[in-house]
């Protein structure tokens, strides 16, 4: 797997852009490193539109699917890219060589690169169906994300 910093590693404040460039203070709630994903909560007076959630399990190999994120930060914030469903249910291997056997992943071929960490997978219905986390990247493996 791709050798990338933990998403909070060393942080010390946090904030949630939106994006219309808004931004606000976050504070961090909870955070786990295997997955590379952190839940941030923040208050404000603004309105902002919840993200409506699909489920994962009704995935289906084949199903072409968007991945949003921000490859190498904020300049590229927002990028979109596609692809398809390559498998589901995945276990994944831990450093060790050990299975994981807590996670499972959704295998697609959508382009994640560092910095989508976080970012929302989609199916065409504009539901958030899993969360970019791990891509493999080695000389012979292309397009096998997580």
């Amino acid at each position: 797997m791709e050798d990338v910093d933990y998403v909070v590693e060393n942080g010390e404040a946090f904030s949630a852009t939106f994006s219309d460039e808004s931004e606000v203070s976050s504070t961090l709630i909870a955070a786990d490193k295997t997955t590379d994903i952190a839940v941030l909560y923040f208050d404000s007076n603004n309105s902002y539109t919840v993200n409506k959630l699909g489920s994962s399990s009704d995935l289906k190999v084949g199903q072409i699917v968007l991945a949003i994120g921000n490859p190498k930060g904020e300049s590229l914030f927002g990028s979109v890219t596609f692809g398809i469903i390559g498998g589901v249910e995945r276990n994944l291997l831990e450093d060790s060589g050990t299975k994981n056997t807590i996670n499972t992943y959704v295998q697609h071929d959508a382009a994640i690169n560092s910095g989508n960490s976080g970012g929302g997978l989609y199916n065409l219905n504009g539901e958030c169906v899993g969360i970019n986390s791990v891509k493999y990247a080695a000389s012979d493996i292309e397009g096998l994300n997580f």
